[in-house]
């Protein structure tokens, strides 16, 4: 499955952690949990594409997050890719934003992911 209008957007920008202005670790963990494509959209300056980006990896949660150990490697990402997102002075990617909390809760709850485990890492 895919995001809708996919094909319609703008090829992204090619990014490294210096022009995203976030740090080469969190770049670096974005990249490896969702790719390369999937980062330089998601830290894009175009609004449509960081959209595109949220969505998709909303649909990649059951793929990404099969198991509470798998969960838990990728976690903190998450929860500063959702933090990220519900910063974003745009309200198509704060929402976009706010999908992926729901969905990754959604799929934390199906894999018996610990409240507490998670709560940590929210108020990090």
């Amino acid at each position: 499955a895919g995001v809708d209008g996919a094909e319609e957007l703008p090829a992204p920008e090619a990014l490294n952690a210096e022009s995203a202005k976030v740090s080469s670790d969190f770049f670096q963990k974005v990249v490896d949990i969702y790719g390369m494509y999937r980062a330089n959209c998601f830290f894009s300056k175009n609004w449509m594409l960081r959209e595109a980006a949220l969505s998709k990896m909303s649909l990649l949660s059951k793929e990404i997050y099969k198991s509470e150990s798998e969960a838990e490697n990728c976690a903190q990402v998450l929860c500063d890719v959702i933090l990220r997102s519900i910063d974003d002075r745009n309200v198509q990617v704060y929402l976009a934003g706010l999908i992926l909390l729901d969905d990754s809760m959604t799929r934390f709850e199906e894999i018996e992911f610990p409240p507490q485990k998670l709560g940590s890492l929210m108020s990090k």
